[in-house]
């Protein structure tokens, strides 16, 4: 009890310290975390949080999930970052028992802003969807999207792993007009999303307000969304719609090309673009990605365009139907 007690003080005045930085420190967090499953103690992560984390994770949770942490796998070595975007990072917590996943995320005050943890599983190999159409009708350019973590930030993500980013760029490379302070300043803003294949929508989500460009909606990531069921073990999900723009509803039966809504800024977006990707389950938190793939392209890829039998995304491809 004693030593508990000490180890208490000492993470709580680790996290006065940590408020006292000059900037955000992510892997300062991720050995806050660590400590503290260790000593099975929360309060000094739970005050170096946000108020709104506070809210939705209070102490006694916290306390709870620490606990079964750490009888779970056991004294934790330092964390390993995985991947890091924005104010959001990942880390492996390796124990003597098993190893869990840490990702992170922080305000500008370097505050943690948003925790998870949960089990490390060894991915099973990537599978390939059958051939489905481009969910647009004009060329697009693939702004995250790859196998890689350097083309395609997503693949930390088991559901994500072959998830892309879309955008519409000018010869310059730049994805708006003017300052881009508006939504309306952005070339693929309000352009129709379509159905990628035939199925069955599973979900859609609609009035969640778009940001302004430069800001993020991390309490409803999604934003404005649907969730399409194939019919032949993959779903679909398309994020960051405008809200009011969605033409369909859970239950409805969908034909490829059919519109869905449009291109928004909603949800966690810094600026309007089409999240798309594959996985192999529902709900959409669970399951592999599935590695999406596309006829009927025409590609640009390193100033050479060409018509590929099949394509998947690759981050700087520009990408439209095959005239």
């Amino acid at each position: 009890m004693i030593r508990r007690a000490a180890a208490g003080v000492a993470l709580l005045s680790a996290a006065l310290a940590l408020h006292a930085w000059a900037g955000p420190d992510p892997d300062a967090l991720a050995r806050l975390v660590r400590e503290g499953i260790d000593a099975q103690s929360a309060a000094a992560v739970h005050s170096a949080s946000t108020p709104e984390l506070r809210a939705a994770l209070p102490l006694p949770q916290l306390e709870a999930l620490f606990g079964r942490v750490h009888q779970a796998v056991g004294p934790l070595q330092a964390p390993e970052r995985r991947s890091q975007r924005g104010s959001s990072a990942v880390y492996l917590l390796r124990g003597a028992e098993a190893a869990v996943q840490l990702q992170v995320s922080w305000d500008d005050a370097g505050r943690l802003s948003g925790l998870s943890l949960r089990p490390e599983i060894v991915a099973p190999p990537v599978a390939r969807s059958q051939p489905l159409r481009l969910p647009f009708a004009e060329t697009w350019t693939v702004t995250w999207g790859g196998a890689t973590e350097a083309d395609n930030y997503h693949v930390t993500n088991p559901q994500q792993r072959r998830a892309a980013d879309l955008g519409i760029t000018d010869a310059e490379g730049k994805t708006h007009q003017g300052d881009g302070t508006r939504n309306e300043d952005y070339y693929c803003y309000g352009k129709p999303i379509l159905a990628a294949g035939t199925g069955r929508v599973v979900f859609a989500i609609d009035g969640v307000p778009d940001n302004v460009p430069g800001q993020l909606n991390g309490y409803m990531a999604l934003g404005n969304a649907v969730f399409v069921d194939h019919g032949d073990g993959t779903f679909a999900l398309y994020a960051h719609l405008i809200p009011g723009s969605l033409e369909v509803a859970a239950g409805d039966a969908l034909e490829p090309g059919q519109r869905l809504g449009r291109c928004g800024n909603s949800g966690n977006s810094s600026e309007p673009h089409l999240h798309f990707h594959l996985q192999d389950a529902q709900p959409v938190h669970t399951g592999w990605g599935v590695e999406p793939v596309f006829r009927g392209v025409e590609l640009t890829r390193g100033g050479e365009t060409t018509t590929p039998e099949l394509y998947t995304w690759l981050q700087g491809d520009w990408v439209g139907p095959a005239k």
